[in-house]
């Protein structure tokens, strides 16, 4: 498995996206012939080479012989649904539309269900978003880090009229991840990249430590005084292991902040969002705190790529006015997701071996819970029965 680092610097849309992938390697003729297990028709693909400020980069684009239709979310989840696409491709794509439509019907304050896609329904949409993930499927990532995003400035005219730059959804999809104007009086991110690079980017903030393998650049349409390209970084984020040891050494961030008038269900959602927004952990300590008010104290462990957007996070909701942080080093297990093959069915597990021994086994709780109520087992065991094979080696990675 791989990892990728999405370069903003000129926006984000979908057909840079696959551009950028198809230049990172994707063959462009494998793509086609995914894209058309959609069962789409009267719509031809380009891939070009061009040249933005010099630099070379692969355009894509869909062009369509009829008038599109405009689509509702249950539409365009029924002809992915209705594909032979994996499973990854299928769930991922509509991950993305469904973000979408929720960013749409906060806009237009309408529910989910009546929202009435426009440009981002038409097949063009549909094939840069379902594209862009047979693309990273094709090009075996797993893990998705980007750069903050560049979103344009000044006006753009939709289905809706003359809309600012950021584009209402687009600015709705790009909430809690750090964005900035630029000196481009143009459209650089569209709801679309918007909503891929949302929903799949695990943090946003300079390039996280990593071997490049290959790189991709994707060309935008238009010609501005910077070059309209995105680019990608495809290879692995290093590990610091200690040959000695045994053990990873590196170094995080720890913030913290003491709160006393939060409500325990916004107390529950901040930690959950902090965890799905790339945070290592976070956690409440109580407090007495001033005026002998109960309180608590939130920690959160994360990397310094993800600081400025977890910063911003915290912020938006209103529960702090100040966050202190510093850098502290840990160490830690290298560890790795394994599939254990039990009698019950097969259980992830996440493994942990210093220098070739097993030093910590933990069963997937949602893996076993879904198997002891399905067979009439008791957790514990088929928890102890993962944690059994696993130790004797039967497992794959």
């Amino acid at each position: 498995m791989k990892d990728i680092y999405f370069e903003c610097r000129s926006g984000i849309c979908g057909s840079m996206v696959v551009g950028a992938l198809v230049n990172a390697g994707v063959n462009r003729e494998e793509l086609t012939q995914e894209l058309k297990k959609l069962n789409i028709d009267n719509y031809d693909l380009i891939f070009e080479e061009v040249k933005k400020s010099s630099i070379a980069a692969t355009r894509f684009a869909v062009t369509f012989s009829e008038d599109q239709k405009h689509r509702h979310l249950h539409h365009i989840t029924d002809i992915i649904n209705n594909s032979s696409l994996s499973q990854y491709v299928k769930e991922t794509s509509i991950a993305i539309f469904t973000n979408l439509a929720r960013a749409e019907a906060n806009v237009h304050g309408i529910t989910i269900e009546k929202v009435h896609f426009h440009e981002v329904g038409a097949i063009d949409a549909i094939m840069d978003i379902v594209g862009s993930v047979i693309c990273l499927e094709k090009l075996n990532i797993k893990n998705v880090y980007s750069s903050p995003i560049n979103t344009g400035s000044g006006w753009v005219n939709c289905d809706h009229g003359k809309m600012p730059v950021p584009a209402p959804a687009t600015a709705e999809l790009l909430l809690g991840i750090p964005v900035y104007a630029g000196d481009v009086e143009s459209e650089l991110t569209t709801p679309t990249g918007a909503a891929i690079i949302s929903t799949l980017s695990q943090s946003f903030g300079k390039m996280p430590e990593m071997i490049s393998e290959c790189i991709g650049i994707g060309a935008g349409d238009k010609d501005f005084s910077i070059p309209n390209i995105l680019r990608v970084f495809i290879g692995s984020v290093t590990d610091k292991l200690d040959q000695n040891s045994g053990l990873l050494d590196d170094e995080t961030v720890q913030m913290e902040s003491s709160i006393d008038d939060v409500s325990p269900e916004v107390a529950g959602f901040i930690v959950e969002e902090l965890i799905r927004r790339n945070a290592f952990d976070a956690y409440y300590t109580p407090l007495l705190m001033k005026k002998n008010r109960p309180g608590f104290l939130l920690t959160v462990l994360c990397q310094q790529a993800d600081v400025d957007a977890l910063f911003t996070f915290l912020f938006s909701q209103g529960i702090t006015l100040g966050i202190r942080y510093k850098t502290v080093r840990r160490k830690m297990i290298p560890r790795t997701i394994v599939k254990v093959a039990t009698e019950h069915g097969v259980v992830r597990a996440k493994l942990g071996m210093i220098q070739s021994k097993i030093v910590y086994v933990t069963p997937e709780y949602e893996d076993c819970k879904a198997i002891a109520l399905q067979q009439n087992e008791s957790i514990i065991s088929v928890m102890d029965e993962v944690k059994k094979l696993t130790r004797e080696g039967a497992y794959n990675e």
